[in-house]
């Protein structure tokens, strides 16, 4: 959207008096600047909502930490340097403002576009991808507090007694938040009954907190999102945090937001870039910026033993910026405004199709080990990767696991997925692995599921005895989603995965679709059985994932009722990335060793479960 407005703004100036004339009054411009503004403050009060930073720094460790200052550095001091020479065009704007300014902007990572990025690339879930989200959210941190510096200094050329109070009082109003905002919060959640939504009244007084948040700060002389951003920051997770979340977002992401940076873009005049010098100066800065991020990301991950082209693929992640960061403070020129815009845009769009070149997990899928039932030693722990659509299709699955007997020599290790269909909402962006263990309530309703699905698992491995449960769950697209249970079983060495069937018994008996995407899963599955022995039957089959007699088993026709449990060994055969499917009787099977320009990749037994009672 921005790009689009910024196109309007290029073009000849009496086009583009009649074409912001006839679309966006002159009369109209104040009320969605008001509007634009709002649904910034209350975007960055959602962000701060969705941030656990106590968490983050439990878990990351001091790799994530360090990668996140070292990669901020030398962005930082490239921002340094150019800004005397771009601060020629921007005079009445500080120097020391501007260089804080400048430097934050080229080494700031944004935290909520890097989380759609990597889940739309697969990797939220995989190592480099905890590490990137992690190093992100330390990274903007870091961000915040310097833009909050330079605010405070942004009247004075230097130190004085005024920007000392500024930080004073900013400092003050986050120890407020922090010690009576959050405790506040944290007594009326002790005081709603579990299982009861949070009262009406409540949830009103902390959405006008944003406002008040945003006019303390504004007032203090720090920049009203600052303050939103913190008030969300103090905001503990549980049933406030999800019912925020749930009547909110989508107002201010689908309307709101896409508001300002429609303004945003209208302020962007891209015709004040004029002569081969600036344009020159703005490529440099690209260049060289992303060069700093990389390089000082790469250096720290070769000296946590990172390889060296995950080293770079980390360092063009946290090259993803945030248009916010550049936009919200808006002390530059047209001339400067215009070429940070573009620096933000063009470095956010490289950075997807440079991932997805440099670094394919799939190459490393190599044939070091078969993993499959029939390889898995009897007296050793046999691992399993259970995934789940609903909860109607776990009380099948822990039969299932309860009728594989496990013993003290032979105990299973599950690894249960939550399969979750990716519906664009900011909040269902992040793969998360849960833990009882953490004691974490759920943030949304899709968390809630979740964590109804994994106590259940985690019941049954208190009461069965040698089998261990670890949650996780997997947001995607469905068309895409195998690629993340296969990626869970080649991380977690798993054996067999089980998949349940995507019909679910009604009451009379007879056998209806849950979800129409849940099929095309189990087609995938089975997709490319060959046998002689059963060709042509298919035709004839409601449900051919069963294969020929699962499917007369599972019929509505057939007296008796059955449980039926469908195995297929998958031998993969990568070329170039790609990989092919075979059943052990085809024929792709039997031509022996692969060309020279393929190899396999491991094997796992797959199970597609479909309990009839």
């Amino acid at each position: 959207m921005v790009t689009g407005w910024c196109n309007i703004r290029s073009i000849s100036p009496g086009t583009k008096h009649r074409v912001l004339h006839h679309s966006i009054p002159l009369r109209s411009v104040m009320v969605l600047e008001t509007m634009a503004n709002v649904g910034l403050l209350y975007f960055l009060f959602l962000v701060g909502v969705e941030m656990d930073i106590v968490h983050v720094i439990k878990t990351s460790g001091r790799k994530a930490l360090v990668i996140a200052v070292t990669g901020m550095i030398l962005p930082f001091l490239i921002g340094v340097s150019f800004s005397f020479i771009l601060h020629q065009s921007a005079q009445y704007v500080k120097l020391g403002t501007f260089i804080i300014f400048l430097g934050v902007a080229l080494s700031v990572t944004a935290f909520p576009v890097l989380a759609r990025i990597l889940a739309e690339l697969k990797l939220v879930n995989t190592e480099i991808g905890k590490i990137a989200m992690a190093s992100a959210l330390l990274n903007d941190m870091c961000a915040w507090i310097l833009l909050a510096v330079a605010l405070a200094i942004a009247e004075n050329e230097y130190w004085s007694l005024n920007s000392l109070l500024v930080i004073t009082g900013t400092t003050a109003y986050v120890v407020f938040c922090v010690y009576v905002v959050r405790p506040l919060v944290l007594w009326v959640i002790q005081r709603t009954p579990e299982g009861e939504p949070v009262s009406e009244v409540c949830i009103c007084l902390i959405l006008s907190g944003v406002m008040i948040s945003g006019f303390i700060t504004d007032a203090i002389g720090t920049h009203s999102v600052f303050g939103a951003f913190v008030y969300g920051l103090v905001i503990p997770n549980g049933p406030i945090g999800a019912t925020i979340i749930e009547r909110l977002e989508d107002f201010v992401l689908g309307l709101l937001l896409p508001l300002f940076f429609a303004i945003s873009g209208l302020k962007t005049d891209v015709t004040s870039i004029d002569g081969a010098r600036t344009w020159a100066v703005l490529a440099l800065v690209i260049v060289l910026a992303s060069a700093g991020k990389i390089t000082g990301t790469l250096l720290v991950s070769l000296f946590y033993d990172i390889p060296f082209y995950e080293g770079i693929t980390l360092g063009l992640l946290l090259n993803t910026k945030g248009l916010v960061e550049i936009i919200v403070l808006n002390v530059l020129d047209d001339k400067t405004f215009a070429i940070m815009v573009i620096v933000a845009v063009v470095m956010t769009s490289i950075v997807q199709p440079g991932v997805t070149t440099l670094y394919r997990p799939a190459r490393k899928r190599v044939a070091y080990k078969r993993r499959t039932i029939q390889r898995t030693k009897p007296d050793g722990e046999f691992r399993v990767v259970v995934c789940v659509h609903t909860p109607r299709n776990v009380p099948t699955i822990i039969q299932l696991l309860e009728a594989s007997h496990p013993t003290k020599k032979s105990p299973i290790c599950a690894y249960v997925l939550h399969l979750v269909e990716l519906s664009g909402r900011a909040s269902a962006v992040h793969i998360v692995q849960y833990t009882r263990k953490s004691g974490r309530p759920a943030i949304n309703r899709m968390q809630a599921q979740s964590d109804h699905i994994f106590n259940a698992f985690q019941n049954f491995e208190q009461q069965g005895g040698f089998v261990s449960v670890t949650p996780f769950t997997a947001i995607s697209q469905y068309s895409t989603i195998h690629e993340d249970i296969c990626n869970l079983a080649e991380d977690k060495r798993a054996a067999l995965i089980i998949i349940p069937f995507h019909k679910q018994q009604t009451v009379d008996g007879r056998m209806e679709d849950t979800n129409s995407s849940f099929r095309m899963l189990n087609q995938n599955a089975r997709e490319g059985p060959l046998s002689p022995f059963t060709a042509g039957l298919s035709d004839w089959s409601e449900c051919p994932e069963l294969g020929a007699i699962g499917d007369l088993l599972a019929s509505s026709d057939f007296v008796a009722t059955y449980s039926v449990l469908v195995l297929q060994q998958y031998i993969g055969m990568e070329a170039i990335g790609d990989t092919t499917i075979c059943m052990p009787d085809s024929p792709t099977q039997q031509q022996g060793r692969p060309d020279s320009g393929q190899r396999r990749s491991p094997q796992q037994d797959t199970a597609i479960f479909h309990p009839q009672p």
